[in-house]
């Protein structure tokens, strides 16, 4: 599918995007953005293509974002964005809502480039975003007490961890200057945080990064990020772990979207690979009425809304994991984070 044509200059970072709809027969149609590169002269210069966006078939009108981050390579003065349906024949396709947003004029993007609030105009975070932009490494602090459930009962205190593994201690959760740190410990000892702010339906967007800083082991820590039942109901409530990996730093993000009451089915999985989670990157996550959505720098790469997924029966809030699946002798980690930002529908 041919788009708009659009003029550029080498260095330049560029995020292409459109709206679509699939019709037909096929179980797990994917759409991606791909760009032609030409010269002025028009002389090819080669092409770009995107990572697929899993889209629904629907033959209701469903209309999914598709979006793709581009840098304009040496020589090149005009791009012919274009799309690309992976499909059995037969399909029925549609595009509207074309989206041309430039990302930086230098070939490397600003750290904080390819938001999905800032792409898809998710407006101003509430006020119980947080930039973690206080303490510091010689004296951290604890996460704001007025944004943050924090671990335990008060300040050195734990609980049980996940599923009676090892223990979740306030003091694992530290704000170093320019962002929270959350530790896991060789003996099972981690972190974890919990948003005041619970709402149903709403947008959600978090900077991250995860790595082992320990002896190689089998047994090692899972970070998540996820929204959770407000009253802990669960699995009555649902649960929507928009990143959950079973390493730090892994290549591929995974994310588990739990059904509510895990009826008809338990949950859905995605997975993308080619993502360094050592470094910094921008997860957000959408979930409204018609279905749930992930983001990661901007770029969609799932959304589900079959068999009423997005039907948590009520309001949920962002709790930040590094989860124990073993007990003790574990790899120790780090799950940091830049920033969370809470958006109202």
């Amino acid at each position: 599918m041919y788009l708009p044509q659009k003029d550029v200059s080498p260095g330049e970072v560029w995020t292409f995007a459109m709206d679509t709809w699939v019709s037909g027969s096929a179980s797990a149609p994917a759409v991606a953005m791909q760009v032609d590169w030409y010269s002025a002269s028009s002389s090819y210069l080669g092409h770009t293509e995107g990572a697929p966006v899993p889209v629904a078939a629907s033959s209701a009108e469903q209309w999914t974002r598709v979006a793709g981050d581009f840098t304009v390579p040496a020589g090149a003065a005009r791009a012919n964005v274009t799309a690309q349906l992976t499909a059995p024949a037969g399909m029925t396709w549609r595009a509207t809502a074309c989206d041309y947003r430039p990302i930086s004029a230098g070939s490397n993007p600003p750290a904080e480039t390819g938001t999905a609030a800032g792409i898809f105009g998710w407006g101003t975070p509430l006020p119980e975003s947080d930039e973690f932009n206080y303490g510091s490494a010689t004296a951290p602090a604890a996460p704001d007490a007025s944004k943050w459930n924090s671990a335990g009962t008060g300040p050195n205190t734990c609980y049980a961890g996940h599923n009676g593994n090892g223990l979740r201690c306030e003091a694992n959760t530290r704000v170093v200057g320019t962002y929270a740190r959350m530790t896991g410990e060789a003996n099972g000892e981690t972190g974890w945080l919990g948003s005041k702010r619970e709402q149903k339906y709403g947008r959600w967007e978090v900077r991250a990064r995860s790595q082992a800083t320990g002896a190689a082991s089998s047994r090692q820590y899972h970070p998540v990020l996820i929204t959770w039942p407000s009253n802990d109901e669960w699995p009555e409530g649902a649960e929507y772990d928009f990143l959950e990996n079973s390493a730090p730093g892994e290549d591929c993000a995974g994310a588990f979207l739990h059904y509510p009451n895990h009826q008809p089915k338990t949950q859905e999985h995605a997975e993308k690979c080619g993502v360094d989670l050592t470094q910094w990157h921008n997860f957000g996550f959408e979930w409204t009425s018609q279905g749930l959505k992930g983001y990661i720098d901007g770029v969609q790469w799932f959304s589900y809304n079959g068999d009423c997924i997005q039907c948590a029966p009520g309001p949920m809030n962002l709790t930040i994991q590094l989860d124990n699946f073993f007990g003790s002798n574990l790899q120790p980690a780090v799950f940091d984070i830049d920033w969370a930002r809470v958006y109202a529908l």
